[in-house]
């Protein structure tokens, strides 16, 4: 989209790793952001390079492979922020300190503002769907039919 100065190459290894880490200090609209932990996973296919004036936007402890190890990610200018980590605003600090921060550029009053753990509810949502489920499906014949196995299934490959 040409909002950050950046330069990607692509590779043919896809990155799928859980990540943790900081927000690098920001300047700026969302100078709250500086410090505050984060989490999730870091997804790409290739290697991002920034350009003149763009600055690393957080620093991740990678787990690949049984790997640690501390690197830069993402970039941000300015006003705009990029980076490979899918679900950065999950976290309820980050998420009030983006919306804080932006109620805040447009003049309104954030302070009531309250934050909600998106992995709390995440989970809670994943207990509901479960619910509906148990109470929708027939889980005694599914479990009768695990039970079974496939027609020809050797007891082996049922386990």
């Amino acid at each position: 989209m040409g909002l950050l100065p950046t330069k990607t190459v692509f590779s043919k290894e896809k990155t799928r790793t859980r990540v943790t880490g900081t927000f690098q200090h920001q300047d700026g609209l969302f100078a709250g952001l500086s410090g505050l932990a984060l989490e999730g996973y870091e997804i790409h296919m290739g290697e991002t390079v920034l350009g003149e004036g763009c600055r690393e936007m957080t620093c991740l402890d990678a787990r690949t492979g049984g790997e640690s190890g501390r690197k830069l990610d993402g970039g941000w200018k300015d006003q705009v922020f990029g980076t490979y980590v899918h679900g950065v605003f999950d976290r309820e600090q980050v998420a009030k300190a983006v919306v804080t921060a932006l109620g805040a550029k447009k003049g309104i009053d954030m302070s009531g503002v309250c934050g909600v753990d998106f992995t709390q509810y995440k989970e809670s949502q994943y207990d509901l769907l479960a619910q509906g489920l148990r109470e929708s499906l027939d889980m005694k014949k599914i479990y009768e039919i695990l039970e079974a196995g496939l027609p020809g299934e050797s007891q082996e490959e049922k386990r």
